[in-house]
């Protein structure tokens, strides 16, 4: 059975919103640009921008104290719903 996500944006300033789906022209829309993935846990990936250190993107706060990795620009954060079992 596929793993269901909620997606939300992480931006440089602190805002956060929850996005509508996951699909790639919605992660590169909100990073900005191509996306890499980050795996945080087992229940949460990070979405971040592939090429965001050579643009020089500022500092995400947030993500970098999420991931404990140097996280520049906008991100998603993928985080595994719940599920009923």
């Amino acid at each position: 059975m596929d793993k269901a996500f909620r997606y939300y944006s992480l931006d440089v300033q602190g805002g956060t919103e929850q996005l509508p789906n996951g699909d790639l022209e919605t992660l590169q829309e909100a990073v900005g640009g191509y996306i890499e993935a980050v795996t945080i846990t087992d229940n949460m990936v990070m979405y971040v921008n592939e090429e965001g250190l050579l643009q020089g993107l500022p500092l995400n706060v947030m993500a970098t104290g999420m991931s404990g990795r140097h996280i520049v620009g906008n991100v998603v954060v993928a985080v595994e719903k719940e599920t009923s079992k």
